[in-house]
Protein backbone atom coordinates (compact mmCIF):
# COMPACT_ATOMS: atom_id res chain seq x y z
CA UNK A 1 0.00 0.00 0.00
CA UNK A 2 1.17 3.78 -0.93
CA UNK A 3 0.41 7.00 0.03
CA UNK A 4 -2.55 9.02 -1.28
CA UNK A 5 0.27 11.16 -3.09
CA UNK A 6 1.99 8.92 -4.79
CA UNK A 7 2.67 9.57 -8.34
CA UNK A 8 0.14 11.71 -8.37
CA UNK A 9 -0.60 14.43 -11.10
CA UNK A 10 1.54 17.47 -11.49
CA UNK A 11 0.37 20.43 -9.92
CA UNK A 12 -1.14 23.42 -12.22
CA UNK A 13 0.82 26.10 -13.21
CA UNK A 14 -2.13 28.43 -12.42
CA UNK A 15 -4.82 27.92 -9.98
CA UNK A 16 -8.35 29.68 -10.57
CA UNK A 17 -9.42 31.84 -7.36
CA UNK A 18 -12.34 34.42 -6.26
CA UNK A 19 -11.16 37.84 -6.17
CA UNK A 20 -14.95 39.50 -4.90
CA UNK A 21 -17.77 40.15 -6.63
CA UNK A 22 -19.84 42.03 -9.46
CA UNK A 23 -22.98 43.14 -7.60
CA UNK A 24 -25.99 44.91 -9.05
CA UNK A 25 -29.24 45.91 -7.75
CA UNK A 26 -30.68 41.94 -7.78
CA UNK A 27 -27.83 39.42 -7.77
CA UNK A 28 -23.69 39.42 -7.57
CA UNK A 29 -21.60 37.07 -9.29
CA UNK A 30 -18.31 35.93 -8.26
CA UNK A 31 -14.67 37.68 -9.79
CA UNK A 32 -12.48 35.16 -10.97
CA UNK A 33 -8.64 36.00 -11.37
CA UNK A 34 -5.66 33.23 -12.32
CA UNK A 35 -2.63 33.33 -9.92
CA UNK A 36 0.43 31.33 -10.44
CA UNK A 37 0.89 28.28 -8.65
CA UNK A 38 3.66 29.00 -6.32
CA UNK A 39 4.10 26.09 -3.94
CA UNK A 40 6.91 23.69 -4.29
CA UNK A 41 6.27 20.92 -7.05
CA UNK A 42 8.42 18.28 -5.89
CA UNK A 43 7.67 16.46 -2.39
CA UNK A 44 8.77 18.32 0.50
CA UNK A 45 7.89 15.30 3.23
CA UNK A 46 11.08 13.20 1.54
CA UNK A 47 13.33 16.02 2.46
CA UNK A 48 12.49 14.79 6.06
CA UNK A 49 14.18 12.16 7.61
CA UNK A 50 10.78 10.47 8.17
CA UNK A 51 9.85 11.01 4.46
CA UNK A 52 13.31 9.20 3.83
CA UNK A 53 12.04 6.05 6.02
CA UNK A 54 8.47 5.94 4.53
CA UNK A 55 8.33 2.80 2.89
CA UNK A 56 5.41 3.90 1.18
CA UNK A 57 7.31 6.49 -0.70
CA UNK A 58 9.39 3.77 -2.13
CA UNK A 59 9.02 3.92 -6.10
CA UNK A 60 7.52 7.39 -6.48
CA UNK A 61 8.11 9.71 -9.33
CA UNK A 62 7.82 12.98 -6.98
CA UNK A 63 10.47 11.02 -3.77
CA UNK A 64 13.41 13.06 -3.74
CA UNK A 65 16.58 11.92 -2.18
CA UNK A 66 18.46 14.14 0.07
CA UNK A 67 21.86 13.29 1.11
CA UNK A 68 22.46 13.69 5.37
CA UNK A 69 18.99 14.64 6.31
Amino acid sequence: MSNGCFNRAPFAQHIRMQDGWIESETSRWPVMAEVPFVMAKDCRYTHTTLGQQDEKCQGCKWRVEVGNV
